[in-house]
C-alpha cells in the first residue's frame, strides 16, 4: 500500500531517516573533533597568541556547532542518496511528503504563537524544506509521528480502497497489537479475542443473564468486545478504537476534539462497561455457543480503552469525560494511546505492579488529576508520587499539575541510539517499592495459579503508598515465630481514597492444620468487619516457617 499511494517502501523511509541521522552525527562529530584538535593543539598559548587561520578556523567550527547549526543541520536528496544508496527520485519523494515549504513571509513570533495555540504542523511534517531544496528536522524523526497520517492522507483520495484499509488493516492490527501489549503484561491464561457474548441494553436486567437462566438468548442480543483477558481472579476487558482524530483536533479546535472524543470513547466505554458489570453481577456469561463461560473466582474487572491516535491531556482527564457523560462515574476505564500502552509494556513484566497502576487509573481518587501526558501518570506511579498527587486532591479540593517528567523513560526508550559502550550504563526505570515488599508481592502473585493475584495488587498499592511503613511491618511480620499451638495475627491498614483498607498476617503454628487456621481467620474476621467501617480486608495466610499458603478478600465494594 505504501509503495502504490507514497512512491516508497517502509525499509526505504528506515534508510531515509538512518541516513539522516547519520549526515548529523558525522558533521557533529567532525566539528567537535575539529575544535577539540585545535585546543589541545594550543592549550599552552594565550589565545590572542594562536595563529589568527587556526583561531578563524576554530571561530567557525564553533559557531556552526553551536551559534549558527543551522548549514551542518542541512541536507539534500543528493546527500541522502550519497549516504544511503537509495536512488535520489525516491529519496526526493519521502523528503517531500514529510516537509513543508519554509516560508520566509511569515514572522518567527506568529510561528510560535500558532504552535503554543495547538497547529501541530511541525508533528504531522518533520522537516523544513527552503526552494533551493535543503531540509533540517525542526521536530521527531521522519516516520516516528507521522507516517500514518502522512499514508491516511494519501490513501484518502481513493474511497474504495481507504475503507479497506480502515477495516482489514488499520483496525485489526490495532486490536493485534494493543492485545499483544496487555497479554505481554498479564501473561493471561485466558485470551478472548473478538470475545461474542449474550447481553441486554438495560443493566437492571443483567441478573436475567445468569448460568441458571433458562434459553437467556431469547432475550438478549449477542455483542461483541474485542477482548477478555483473564488472569487468576482478576479479569480485563479491552476495547480498541483505531479511529483517526481530525486535523483540527490536533490543532487545539476544543469544539472538534470534543465531537471526536464522543465518536471514540462513549461507545468502546459503553461496552466495556457492559461486559464488566455482567461478570461482576453474575460471575459469567453466555458466549455465542450458548455455552456458559464460568468465572466465578473473578474479584475484579477492569476495562481498558485503547486508542490508535493521542488524544493528549484530553482522554487523561476523566473527571471532565465523567462531566461530558462519556463515561460512567461507577465504572471508570482506563483510555490510554497505543503508543503509551506499548511502552509501559516493555517497562512492566509484572501483573501485580500493572494491575495496581491500573487499579489507580480507574479509582474515583485519581480523575480530578491533570497531565499532559499519560507517560508523566505513569512516571509519578514509579516514583510513589501518583498516590500522594491524588490524596492532595481529595483532601485539598484542588487539581493537582504533572509536568512533563517522564525523562528517564524517553532515555530507555532511545537507547539504542546511543552509542554501544554507553548503552549498559541506562537503567530501566523500575518501581520504588522496598526488597522486602517486592519479594513477598510476588510471592503472593505467583501462587496457586494466581488466584491470589488480587491479594497481591493489595499489598503492592499498601507498599507503594508508603514504602517505609510497609517495608519495616513485613520486616517484623517475616521475624517472628509463634508457638506450635499458637496463631498470631500482625495488621497494617491503609486509605485507599476515602475507603480504608486493612491487611491480615495469619501465620499458625506447626501444630495447627490450614484448614484450621482457614477458619479461625474467617471467622475472626468477619465478625471484625460488622463491627467497624473498612470496606476492604484482605487475609494473607503463612506457615510456622514463614511459607505463603494462601490469599483471600473477605469483604470488597471497592470495585
Amino acid at each position: 500500500l505504501m509503495e502504490k499511494f507514497l512512491g516508497y517502501s517502509f525499509p526505504e523511509l528506515l534508510s531515509v531517516r538512518h541516513a539522516i541521522r547519520s549526515i548529523g552525527g558525522k558533521r557533529m562529530t567532525t566539528l567537535r573533533d575539529e575544535t577539540a584538535d585545535i585546543v589541545a593543539k594550543h592549550e599552552n598559548l594565550d589565545p590572542r597568541e594562536i595563529p589568527v587561520e587556526q583561531f578563524a578556523k576554530f571561530e567557525e567550527a564553533f559557531h556552526s556547532l553551536w551559534v549558527t547549526p543551522g548549514n551542518r543541520a542541512a541536507f539534500t536528496a543528493e546527500d541522502i542518496e550519497v549516504e544511503s544508496g537509495i536512488d535520489i527520485s525516491r529519496a526526493e519523494m519521502i523528503l517531500s511528503s514529510h516537509s513543508q515549504e519554509f516560508d520566509a513571509s511569515v514572522e518567527a513570533k506568529t510561528r510560535v504563537l500558532q504552535t503554543l495555540s495547538g497547529d501541530m504542523t511541525f508533528q504531522e511534517r518533520p522537516l523544513i524544506r527552503d526552494e533551493d531544496g535543503y531540509c533540517v528536522a525542526v521536530a521527531n524523526e521522519i516516520g516516528s509521528d507521522s507516517l500514518r497520517r502522512v499514508f491516511e492522507s494519501a490513501i484518502n483520495g481513493d474511497q474504495k480502497a481507504f475503507r479497506r484499509y480502515d477495516q482489514k488493516v488499520r483496525a485489526k492490527v490495532s486490536e493485534k497489537l494493543a492485545v499483544e501489549h496487555i497479554s505481554r503484561i498479564l501473561r493471561a491464561a485466558s485470551i478472548n479475542l473478538g470475545f461474542e457474548y449474550y447481553s441486554t441494553e438495560d443493566p437492571s436486567s443483567f441478573i436475567h443473564l445468569s448460568n441458571t437462566a433458562e434459553a437467556p438468548w431469547d432475550s438478549a442480543n449477542l455483542v461483541e468486545s474485542d477482548a477478555l483477558l483473564v488472569l487468576g481472579d482478576i479479569a480485563v476487558v479491552v476495547e480498541v478504537k483505531a479511529k483517526s482524530i481530525s486535523a483540527k483536533s490536533r490543532r487545539g479546535n476544543k469544539q472538534r476534539m470534543a465531537t471526536d472524543l464522543k465518536d471514540l470513547i462513549r461507545k468502546a466505554a459503553s461496552q466495556a462497561t457492559r461486559l464488566k458489570q455482567l461478570i461482576e453481577v453474575n460471575g459469567g456469561v453466555w458466549d455465542r455457543r450458548r455455552k456458559w463461560v464460568d468465572l466465578p473466582g473473578v474479584r475484579e474487572v477492569y476495562s481498558i480503552i485503547a486508542l490508535l491516535d493521542d488524544t493528549g491531556p484530553a482522554a487523561i482527564q476523566t473527571f471532565e469525560l465523567q462531566e461530558s457523560g462519556l463515561i460512567d462515574a461507577n465504572h471508570l476505564p482506563w483510555i490510554v494511546s497505543l503508543h503509551d500502552l506499548a511502552v509501559i509494556a516493555e517497562l512492566i513484566d509484572q501483573p501485580e505492579q500493572f494491575l495496581t497502576y491500573l487499579r489507580t487509573r480507574t479509582s474515583a481518587t485519581s480523575t480530578r488529576i491533570f497531565a499532559v501526558d499519560e507517560l508523566d501518570l505513569f512516571t509519578a506511579f514509579l516514583d510513589g508520587d501518583l498516590f500522594k498527587l491524588a490524596k492532595d486532591a481529595d483532601k485539598f479540593h484542588r487539581v493537582p499539575l504533572i509536568g512533563p517528567t517522564n525523562g528517564p523513560i524517553d532515555v530507555w526508550i532511545r537507547r539504542d541510539e546511543l552509542p554501544v559502550s554507553e548503552q549498559s550504563s541506562i537503567r530501566k526505570p523500575e518501581l520504588n517499592i522496598s526488597r522486602w515488599t517486592r519479594a513477598v508481592v510476588r510471592i503472593v502473585a505467583e501462587s496457586n495459579d494466581n488466584c491470589c493475584l488480587a491479594a497481591a495488587v493489595d499489598l503492592l498499592e499498601a507498599g507503594v503508598r508508603d514504602p517505609d511503613r510497609l517495608d519495616s511491618f513485613l520486616r517484623r511480620f517475616m521475624g517472628s515465630q509463634p508457638g506450635n499451638d499458637e496463631l498470631s495475627l500482625a495488621k497494617y491498614s491503609f486509605e485507599r481514597g476515602n475507603q480504608k483498607s486493612e491487611l491480615r498476617f495469619y501465620s499458625f503454628g506447626s501444630n495447627m492444620k490450614v484448614q484450621q487456621t482457614r477458619g479461625v481467620a474467617s471467622k475472626a474476621q468477619s465478625a471484625n468487619w460488622r463491627n467497624s467501617t473498612r470496606e476492604r480486608t484482605t487475609v494473607f495466610l503463612f506457615d510456622h516457617e514463614r511459607n505463603f499458603i494462601e490469599a483471600f478478600c473477605l469483604t470488597d465494594s471497592s470495585n
